[in-house]
């Protein structure tokens, strides 16, 4: 009788100490999701294969489907006015915290040129006009805009106090090198003054 008492105990224990580990692997398993930002992944997958769909059907707009994605870069706080889709967090204490900040812009806009083929694609063949996307929108909070007002990017000054947009887009009845608009980051008011767009195929 003492034995099958201390056999049921075993058994209990045995199991107590599978249902912790699947617990634990349960959460280590939502926390590397979540790191991953497979979410915006995903729509960013899915833009592109759009885009190559729109290239095969020789430019059907209707088969674009790419979203702006709205990115936070935070050193903690949260961005104001402005729903993000994405937060980048910035560990400011970070003496590599400016190269974060900077590696985080290129690569939204690393992600933007191959979403939209790498200026490979016509997706918008026999379109008349510049057919834009705003890829993403790009908002600081008030800690970065209070340690680094400004960033130089590629020789572009970033003031972190503004909002700005990484777009790009192409006109198939122009030849040469400006039939795509390469992807880039500018100033969200500015891109009606600075970017010869005809039309946006992007998603809100």
């Amino acid at each position: 009788m003492k034995f099958d008492l201390n056999k049921k105990g075993e058994l209990t224990t045995q199991q107590l100490v599978v249902i912790i580990i699947l617990i634990i692997s349960f959460v280590v398993i939502l926390f590397l999701l979540w790191r991953l930002n497979l979410g915006e992944t995903t729509n960013k997958e899915i833009c592109h294969n759009s885009v190559v769909m729109a290239g095969k059907k020789k430019g059907v707009l209707s088969s674009l489907d790419c979203r702006t994605t709205y990115v936070c870069i935070s050193g903690g706080e949260p961005c104001n006015e402005f729903n993000p889709t994405t937060t980048i967090e910035i560990n400011l204490n970070d003496k590599n915290a400016e190269t974060e900040i900077l590696e985080a812009i290129q690569k939204e806009i690393d992600d933007c040129w191959w979403m939209f083929g790498e200026g490979k694609i016509d997706y918008v063949s026999g379109l008349s006009g510049y057919y834009c996307a705003i890829c993403s929108m790009i908002k600081f909070d008030e800690k970065i805009q209070n340690k680094f007002p400004t960033l130089n990017f590629n020789d572009q000054v970033i003031l972190t106090n503004e909002k700005y947009s990484v777009i790009t887009g192409m006109n198939d009845n122009v030849i040469g090198s400006d039939k795509y608009i390469n992807a880039q980051i500018i100033k969200s008011d500015e891109i009606d003054s600075k970017i010869k767009c005809d039309k946006f195929i992007s998603k809100a």
